[in-house]
């Protein structure tokens, strides 16, 4: 939603580059069109948690394909496991952020920061547009139903519906 109503602003620029927050957890994932809210399934924490960042690069896909006549490029990034505040209340997560596996388990804030800095420092360049980086590594591994076209399709439209656009 948000995305989408900074759209007008993000056109006016001339060019521009969106960067969505993805990770490998979307290898977790599954997108069910008619069941996106968890009405009649049950929301199994990291695997909700997947279906949301596998969402956020379908998003990406879609605002490439829509809206980059536009001038309105997208990027999806794995930051990587950054030892901020995140999964402080998962008792799975929360194990390797509240214990010493933390020095092993994640990186810096600010290494986790740095892939989506160095991608808006980029900015808007056509050869990224559309793409899934793995921090820094462009086409990381992603879940098949990230280029599911229809799927990719269905959820825009989904989305739209669901928040009045």
């Amino acid at each position: 939603l948000l995305t989408n109503l900074l759209r007008p602003q993000l056109a006016a620029a001339g060019s521009s580059l969106v960067v969505n927050t993805a990770s490998v957890g979307n290898l977790m994932g599954k997108v069910v069109l008619d069941e996106l809210d968890y009405q009649h399934r049950r929301a199994i924490e990291l695997l909700a948690y997947g279906t949301g960042k596998l969402m956020n690069i379908m998003f990406t896909r879609g605002i490439a394909q829509r809206w980059s006549d536009d001038g309105i490029l997208s990027v999806a990034v794995h930051p990587g496991p950054a030892g901020s505040s995140f999964g402080r209340d998962s008792w799975l997560v929360g194990l390797a952020y509240r214990s010493p596996l933390r020095r092993f388990a994640t990186i810096s804030v600010a290494d986790g920061a740095a892939p989506l800095v160095a991608l808006a420092e980029r900015g808007p360049d056509p050869e990224v547009n559309g793409r899934y980086f793995s921090r820094f590594r462009i086409d990381g591994h992603e879940n098949r139903q990230a280029h599911d076209q229809a799927l990719i399709d269905g959820l825009w439209q989904r989305s739209e519906e669901l928040v009045g656009l």
